[in-house]
């Protein structure tokens, strides 16, 4: 029997967070609770994940499953999921993060009734004690249909696909390696038609965790992941000259992407003399130059200060961002003189 939806969980040594994630699933309403498909896929975990994922499968066995398999990263677990997926509407739910039970329940509710490419939801940032930090929303009025022309921006975890569509392209997301996730917003994205805005703070996403992928310590080690999952997007689009009415979302996408990039690895991470980093930018220049040019006029404080194009134009050198960190800190004291006059 086809499920109504179906919600893959890459989990990987998250003993301490994962019964906090698999519990904000059970919903009280039964009938609700039962079309739900929970494929709890352990990525070769050394630690007592598997132990807690076999407890809920026991206990209610119509909806969870536990697919214990070899390490093979995030994307090897997505790819196992969605093969095993009977569920008309597929997501993911990451092991450290968990759903509001209440608003799940409203989610189940309303998706019974849709039959949108994507539904996109809400979300907040909370700490590993839950305690909330920064609610997410878009900027759609909810409860609507809207063609893909009008999608700007979406992130994995707002985003619910139909199974059907990504089965017909056949998606598959690269495995091995970190980063991929957003893969998940990128490759299904041309064959969408329709999204429907469901605002329910549905996802709680756990910042500040140790060894989170987004540590910027962690960011450092591994960004020539970043690097070769940006890799496959520039060559998707050379490839795709004609995206049809996906084509203002994968312009919104790839420049909010770039400038996230520089900025994390310029200033948050300074990064500027990183040999991966320049091997890339000059990769760029050489196969993407209408993408290296525009990097100049996107990456920006507040549309105005070009911490890339400093950082080109000083060779790569730290001058560059010097002279972008000294007018962050003049924006910072002229915001903080504008406070006090108040």
């Amino acid at each position: 029997m086809e499920k109504l939806l179906t919600l893959i969980i890459p989990t990987y040594n998250m003993e301490k967070l994962l019964d906090r994630c698999l519990s904000s699933l059970v919903v009280k309403d039964n009938s609700l609770f039962q079309q739900v498909e929970v494929l709890v896929v352990i990525d070769g975990s050394k630690d007592r994940s598997s132990e807690i994922a076999h407890r809920y499968q026991e206990r209610y066995p119509a909806v969870f499953r536990v697919i214990d398999k070899e390490n093979g990263n995030y994307g090897s677990c997505v790819n196992r999921g969605l093969k095993e997926a009977t569920g008309k509407y597929i997501k993911i739910l990451d092991a450290d993060d968990y759903f509001n039970t209440e608003t799940f329940t409203q989610y189940l509710a309303t998706i019974k009734n849709q039959d949108a490419d994507l539904i996109i939801t809400s979300g907040t940032n909370v700490t590993e004690q839950n305690k909330p930090m920064l609610k997410w929303r878009f900027d759609y009025e909810p409860n609507k249909i809207y063609p893909i022309e009008t999608l700007k921006r979406v992130w994995i975890h707002e985003v619910t696909h139909r199974t059907a569509l990504l089965r017909e392209i056949g998606y598959a997301q690269t495995e091995g390696i970190s980063y991929t996730d957003e893969e998940w917003v990128f490759y299904p994205m041309s064959m969408v038609k329709t999204f429907f805005t469901l605002n329910l703070d549905l996802y709680q996403y756990t910042v500040g965790r140790e060894g989170q992928t987004m540590n910027p310590i962690v960011w450092s080690r591994s960004m020539k992941n970043e690097i070769q999952v940006s890799k496959g997007f520039f060559a998707y689009l050379a490839t795709h000259t004609d995206l049809g009415r996906a084509k203002s979302f994968y312009q919104s996408k790839m420049e909010t992407r770039m400038q996230g990039f520089y900025y994390r690895a310029l200033v948050e991470c300074s990064l500027y003399r990183n040999h991966e980093l320049i091997d890339f930018d000059k990769w760029i220049k050489k196969n993407h130059i209408q993408w290296y040019q525009s990097a100049n006029s996107y990456c920006t404080q507040d549309g105005k200060f070009s911490f890339v194009k400093q950082w080109r134009a000083y060779d790569y050198g730290t001058w560059g961002i010097c002279c972008f960190k000294i007018y962050r800190w003049y924006l910072n004291i002229r915001s903080l003189k504008n406070k006090l006059i108040k």
